[in-house]
């Protein structure tokens, strides 16, 4: 996406009828590139907030000091050296944080029995099941949430379960190709809380 634009218009000295192109062409272009990620020109209101941040490549970033911070899109290989995808870092003075390190994450309550999981909170998850030794817990993640290779070995899920102490749970299945995370517990759950969330890979 490119603007016309011509500095210095209008010129102090020039008459207004040699630089009126100029100068229309500066106001049009103006308000196109409000229109770009913004609510643009004119506006009932909002006018000049973001809509979304659009990042068209890789940044060169110079670390900030004191307490400035820079948002920014940087390739990473996760892990090293496939799967290299951009990714939003966060940066301040003393460190930098992946924002985009989280690919879903979901909070469901388990069943004695089979049928279909209830999610309190969830993103990138499209539906959950239980078998029927209310043991096994299979959620279904949105399309390409993970890499169509993706296994238990190499992708990291963060949960917990409010359950006994008796009850042991654990990831026991990832399935790229079925975008599947199935979690398998010890003894029956009943009606209790598993949250978790499943990262960059």
């Amino acid at each position: 996406m490119t603007f016309s634009y011509t500095r210095d218009k209008p010129f102090p000295t020039n008459s207004p009828s040699v630089d009126v192109d100029a100068m229309q062409t500066n106001c049009n272009s103006i308000a196109s590139w409000t229109n770009v990620d913004h609510v643009g020109l004119p506006s009932a209101s909002n006018g000049g907030t973001h809509q979304q941040v659009t990042f068209p490549d890789l940044a060169t970033v110079v670390t900030p000091t004191g307490s400035a911070s820079v948002l920014y899109p940087s390739l990473q290989s996760i892990p090293a050296p496939v799967n290299a995808t951009t990714q939003a870092l966060f940066q301040n003075a003393t460190s930098t944080l992946m924002l985009s390190c989280v690919k879903a994450f979901g909070t469901f309550t388990t069943l004695g029995g089979p049928g279909s999981l209830t999610f309190g909170t969830k993103f990138n998850v499209a539906s959950g099941t239980t078998d029927g030794s209310g043991l096994v817990f299979t959620v279904t993640l949105n399309p390409n949430t993970i890499a169509s290779t993706s296994t238990a070995s190499d992708t990291t899920v963060i949960f917990s379960a409010n359950c006994t102490s008796a009850t042991r749970v654990v990831v026991s299945a990832v399935s790229g190709g079925a975008q599947t995370v199935t979690f398998t517990a010890t003894g029956n759950l009943g009606n209790y809380q598993i949250s978790f969330a499943v990262l960059q890979n």
